[in-house]
């Protein structure tokens, strides 16, 4: 009787043993099929698995470059900023979204102007509302004009420096809303305007009676 229920016990054993062995073969199967899709659509320089890097960031990294993708984005024409340390050729990922929406204050320079040091350099032709839109990020442009008194709009736009426009008496005011981090203030044909930008996550949310 003993003899027979370790048999038994035996086989279940050997069994499991079968199982596990086939769950784990199957599980590495997986992991390299998912790594050989993510070398095509990142590249073989994307990230490496860490515990500050998982599944998650490289679906965010997948979802970015899709629709990068889907909508055309041309990354020749623009230029990420070298100043940061970062790689030469621009890489439209979730990282940059993150750069851009981190609420690092602008510093502005002696002319009121200034930008995020992750703001790419746009080539002319480029629509940038459509490449904030690839990273999944919201663009609202404002302008000065729009917030300030006209007293006040007036003595700023009349008090022209030696060298041009100064416009440190705007102080751009956040758009209706959360998430929006003010990104840039310069110079156009229409005067001082300014550059918010927000993850698109919260005009969604917005439009569904959120924020």
């Amino acid at each position: 009787m003993l003899r027979q229920e370790l048999l038994v016990a035996r086989a279940a054993i050997t069994s499991l043993e079968r199982d596990v062995s086939q769950a784990l073969t199957e599980r590495d199967d997986a992991t390299d099929f998912i790594d050989k899709i993510l070398d095509e659509v990142l590249g073989q320089d994307r990230h490496e698995w860490t515990s500050a890097y998982d599944w998650d960031d490289a679906l965010a990294d997948v979802e970015v470059k899709m629709a990068a993708l889907k909508s055309g984005k041309c990354l020749h024409q623009i230029a990420e900023p070298a100043a940061q340390g970062l790689d030469a050729e621009p890489k439209l990922n979730a990282a940059w979204k993150f750069r851009l929406l981190d609420g690092a204050p602008l510093s502005r320079d002696k002319y009121g102007c200034g930008s995020h040091p992750a703001l790419p350099i746009f080539f002319e032709g480029v629509k940038c509302k459509d490449f904030f839109e690839a990273l999944g990020i919201e663009l609202r442009l404002w302008f000065a004009e729009y917030e300030m008194e006209a007293e006040a709009y007036e003595a700023m736009s009349d008090g022209f420096t030696e060298d041009g426009e100064n416009y440190n008496a705007w102080t751009p005011k956040k758009p209706e809303g959360d998430g929006w981090c003010l990104v840039a203030i310069f110079d156009t044909e229409e005067g001082a305007a300014c550059w918010w930008l927000r993850d698109a996550a919260f005009a969604a949310q917005a439009k569904q009676g959120g924020a």
